[in-house]
């Protein structure tokens, strides 16, 4: 099929030019230099520029008048010739209007008569004031930036660019004046200019040239002659779109014409175009060329492909095409298949009490815009206007959706959808018809998915339905069984020509029932059809981080719950996960439409998932329980009790918690008691723990564990038997554990390891930990250590009792011993029987702790060594270990550790206490480093305490001699007996008084009272005035 992009409207069919022949005569005839004509003069008056705004069309005429025309109403391609009356004509000049530039943006027009260009206000027509707008005279041609076409600059003006005979001005036009803005000189003039941004491109009496405005600097492009066999011709030069040129130039002496497309480097692209002769007017409506040629044809070229596509003779001689604002048309057939309507179908027994009105279920405000927009999909923007001396026309791009369609009616549905996807290689950005044209294609997909649905080709009708951009409620509502999720009050649209075909195939039952074939198994190949177009639109709706707006959640609503119960109905495994997957992700699900679906198909998991996005918590807790007691299979409700934890959890009723979660601990205790474990701390506990530990207590001792340590180390309990049952829990595991001999023979084999170590700088404890992490027995062990000395506030007596049931936990003793304060005991097992002389040092620098890892003796220092009792303490303790030391009976292997200990700890040991301590037989020398230290460390002390005294003392003399420049300032403060105190107005008698520092006397008594009404008052002390510091005793 052959198309046609544009078609003929007429819009004036008879001009009368009153006085046509006298003004031609006064005039002279013909056209100005290189005018339109081909050597020929033409002695009738005909229109030489023509433009559109709205409904007003201005023609200029050859004998220099301006005719005003108003076209009344919509001009509508259905009727012959729209309805018009003049408005005005006037004169102009003496000579032809060249040209006609209309600048809506601001309401002024622009106009080139007699070489002169004048300026006028929109619509009227009326001539502006000369002060602020001065005809602009010697003008050769005049154009206006393409790019900036129905817009301003910033400072709210628009830009034209003049030339006149040997120069270039740009200036900038407002409302209320114009103004030059700059200049440059073109040496040979030009005749023609078109102009995009910054390049201009004109063309003197010999060559084409581009200018850069920005650079001042102009290039030449391509020559031409401008007479061919006596016959003269004007240039001519339109913009194709940013950057790009079209140029005309004469081939040869049979007048042939190539237009040339020419980049604003000067570099061609593109092929070439021809014509027969040289045009009277070329216009570019991207994608096509349009070009009025002297043989009164109109031809039509595609830019894309350079081809000519489309020939009109015209039956009127016309000789200009406008290039400005233009008009709309409505194009007949268009509204009839593109007007939006109401998506949903009625059913047919409501059919009767319903208004004929599509939008009478539609708030008025979405009928107005779903009518507004069937308007503009049906009205075709045209600025090709073109003119002559007999009438004037509209080329209007002709919808190809309205040629395309009767394919369809013709059920040639291949070729239309070939033609409609041809037709979209040329919906361009540049093409102001793309989104009429993006509808127009919607259109066509559409009704030709729903044509091949009703021949049951599903398979050829998915593509269609997901490029056409189908609303899914559409096919939705077909399937009988799934009608109910479509509801009246959804506000979807559909265009009236797609809307006639569906409401023919009344539903999916009806057209299976028209075949022969197994209806059952068409129906059940039209739900998978369904349920890909769904599964697709879904992916495309849904995307993450992305909001979606409310006629978009209304879709996805719809989509949502068509995909459950499809899901739902089928057998195949794999859609069973899709199902999951719906329902575990955010979703649009309504409970009332999907939970019977969900149970006549014994769906029970995905059942929960949606009763637990509705808040229906204890019916999905219900659910789970019976499942799980019913001992029903795992596949079809995957980890049943956590899920029910994870919902148990979240909830704030306590009754409800504990209905199902004590349930829940006597089948799993340790998912039970994370379910007691609120993750946030700041809110107090919804159950009450002593009920908890009762339940759990009664169950197993794994959940025990897990919650008591929640308690302790979360909760921070300050309950003394919440810790001491958790380490009794620590203590029988490790009693169980230890049942064994191999265990126990573990326990002595890791202390032989210890102590054959050669790395002093490690602990029994941090040793412990670094065993493999097979070895539980050693993390236990370094787990109830770890306990035993971070937490203070178990019954330590009780703790040892249980311990000592277990002898070889040697070091989980000592550290009981240290919170009794039996400190010899304990270090008598590290020295003793773990040989952990750096486990006693740490031992006794934190006071009866074993830390794990000493970061730094400098960081240790820095937090603890400030407290004078815990420095004393350190001192008895490192005093008792030396005495331990020595009470070893291998003398000899301990003089290191002991000469060790000197030199590390001598700040904290006393030098005659440790001299009166050590054998008489050590020399001094090996006492060396310890005596110096110590003697330094005295010496120290010494001098600083000598440098405070003198410190204090100079500060008491300074504070003494302010006190006496006070003294000698204030002078004597006499009190005679009529002085009053200046806050009870009593009479000071006795020295019991003090002066402010603002002269004012009064009583210690009264001054000390306001100072603790003040501080009541802020709740902080120190906020109240300062008195004077002297106070005078009498």
């Amino acid at each position: 099929m052959t198309f046609s992009p544009f078609s003929l409207q007429t819009l004036i069919n008879a001009l009368h030019l009153e006085d046509s022949q006298q003004a031609s005569q006064n005039s002279g005839g013909g056209s100005r230099l290189f005018g339109t004509g081909w050597g020929i003069k033409d002695t009738q008056v005909t229109v030489e520029s023509v433009e559109a705004w709205e409904n007003n069309l201005y023609l200029g005429t050859s004998d220099g008048y301006l005719i005003h025309y108003l076209i009344d109403g919509q001009v509508s391609s259905d009727n012959n010739v729209s309805s018009n009356f003049r408005l005005s004509k006037q004169p102009l000049g003496k000579r032809i209007v060249e040209r006609i530039m209309l600048f809506p943006q601001i309401r002024t027009a622009v106009i080139l008569c007699d070489s002169t260009l004048s300026f006028y206000s929109l619509p009227e027509i009326i001539a502006l004031p000369t002060p602020d707008f001065q005809p602009i005279r010697g003008v050769t041609c005049f154009c206006h930036d393409i790019s900036m076409e129905g817009k301003t600059e910033e400072d709210g003006s628009v830009r034209i660019c003049v030339m006149k005979k040997r120069m270039l001005h740009i200036y900038s036009l407002t409302s209320e004046r114009c103004t030059e803005v700059t200049s440059m000189q073109v040496p040979d003039g030009a005749i023609t200019a078109c102009q995009y941004g910054p390049y201009v491109c004109v063309a003197d009496t010999r060559r084409y040239k581009m200018i850069n405005l920005l650079a001042k600097r102009m290039e030449e492009l391509i020559p031409y002659e401008s007479s061919v066999n006596g016959d003269m011709f004007r240039p001519i030069i339109t913009v194709i779109r940013e950057g790009e040129f079209l140029l005309t130039a004469p081939a040869n002496a049979d007048h042939v014409t190539i237009g040339h497309f020419i980049a604003y480097t000067g570099d061609a692209v593109r092929g070439t175009l021809q014509w027969e002769n040289f045009p009277r007017a070329i216009s570019v409506e991207f994608p096509f060329v349009v070009a009025l040629l002297r043989n009164n044809v109109i031809e039509v070229h595609n830019i894309i492909e350079q081809k000519l596509v489309q020939s009109i003779k015209l039956k009127s001689r016309l000789r200009t095409i406008s290039t400005g604002p233009g008009i709309k048309v409505q194009v007949a057939g268009l509204m009839d298949r593109l007007k939006l309507e109401n998506g949903y179908l009625f059913n047919e027994d409501n059919n009767s009490h319903l208004d004929n009105n599509i939008f009478s279920n539609v708030d008025n405000d979405k009928a107005k815009s779903n009518n507004n927009q069937s308007n503009f999909l049906a009205t075709v923007p045209t600025r090709l206007i073109i003119a002559g001396s007999e009438s004037v026309v509209a080329l209007a791009a002709t919808p190809f959706a309205v040629q395309i369609d009767s394919m369809l009616d013709a059920s040639r549905v291949e070729e239309a959808i070939e033609s409609s996807k041809r037709m979209m290689t040329t919906a361009t950005p540049e093409n102001v018809h793309s989104e009429r044209m993006r509808h127009e294609f919607n259109y066509i997909q559409q009704k030709s998915g729903f044509l091949y649905l009703g021949e049951t080709f599903f398979d050829m009708a998915l593509p269609l339905f997901e490029e056409g951009n189908t609303d899914p409620r559409l096919l939705i509502q077909l399937f009988e069984d799934m009608k109910d999720i479509i509801r009246n009050d959804d506000n979807f649209t559909v265009y009236s020509g797609v809307k006639a075909v569906i409401e023919r195939l009344i539903s999916i039952d009806s057209i299976v029932s028209r075949d022969s074939v197994d209806c059952k198994t068409l129906i059940t190949n039209a739900k998978e059809m369904l349920l890909m177009f769904l599964t697709n639109d879904r992916e495309k709706r849904v995307v993450k981080g992305k909001a979606l707006k409310p006629d978009e959640r209304c879709i996805l609503r719809a989509v949502d719950n068509a995909l459950l119960r499809l899901y739902a109905s089928s057998d195949k495994p794999e859609l069973d996960k899709s199902l999951n997957s719906l329902l575990e992700n955010p979703n649009e699900c309504v409970l009332e439409l999907s939970e019977n679906i969900l149970l006549v198909n014994k769906k029970y998991y995905p059942l929960t998932l949606l009763y637990k996005d509705n808040k229906e918590f204890r019916k999905a807790l219900e659910i789970w329980k019976r499942i799980i007691e019913e001992n029903n299979s795992d596949q079809d409700i995957p980890y049943g009790l956590q899920q029910m934890a994870n919902i148990l959890g979240k909830l704030v009723d306590p009754d409800l918690i504990w209905e199902y979660a004590s349930w829940v601990a006597k089948l799993d205790e340790v998912i039970g008691a994370k379910i007691f474990m609120q993750p946030n701390l700041r809110r107090p506990s919804l159950i009450e723990p002593g009920l908890v530990l009762d339940h759990l207590r009664s169950i197993g001792k794994k959940g025990l564990k897990m919650y008591l340590e929640y308690l302790v180390t979360q909760r921070k309990s300050n309950e003394e038997k919440h810790h001491t049952e958790l380490a009794f829990l620590y203590i029988e595991e490790l009693k169980n554990l230890l049942q064994s001999d191999e265990a126990k023979a573990k326990i002595e084999e890791i202390t032989n390891d210890f102590i054959s170590l050669k790395d002093s700088a490690k602990t029994y404890l941090s040793f412990l930990q670094n065993q493999p992490t097979e070895d539980l027995l050693s993390h236990e062990r370094a787990k109830l250590m770890s306990f035993l000395q971070t937490y203070i506030r178990y019954d330590a007596e009780v703790v040892l009792n249980k311990l000592l049931e277990i002898p070889v936990l040697k070091a989980e003793l000592a550290i009981v011993y240290g919170k009794l304060n039996e400190h010899e005991k304990a270090l008598c097992i590290l020295i003793n029987d773990l040989k952990d002389f750096r486990g006693a040092e740490v031992y006794c620098l934190y006071a009866g702790r074993m830390v794990c890892k000493l970061s730094s003796k400098k960081q240790a220092d820095k937090k603890i060594v400030e407290d004078k009792n815990l420095v004393a303490t350190r001192r008895t303790l490192f005093l008792m270990l030396l005495k331990v030391y020595l009470q070893i009976q291998n003398e000899n292997g301990m003089v290191e550790e002991i000469i060790n200990l000197l030199n590390a700890q001598a700040v904290y040991l006393d030098t005659t206490e440790v001299m009166g301590l050590l054998p008489e037989c050590w020399s001094v020398e090996m006492l060396n480093e310890f005596l110096i230290r110590s003697l330094r460390q005295n010496y120290h002390d010494y001098r600083e305490g000598q440098v405070l005294k003198g410190l204090c003392r100079g500060q008491n003399t300074i504070t003494s001699f302010e006190l006496y420049q006070a003294y000698q300032k204030i002078g004597p403060t006499v009190i005679d007996q009529n002085r009053l105190c200046s806050k009870c107005k009593k009479y000071i008698s006795g020295s019991n008084f003090m002066r402010q520092p603002n002269g004012d006397i009064e009583h210690v008594q009264c001054n000390f009272e306001q100072r603790e009404d003040i501080n009541n008052t802020n709740g902080v002390n120190g906020t109240a005035t300062i008195s004077d510091p002297l106070s005078n005793n009498i």
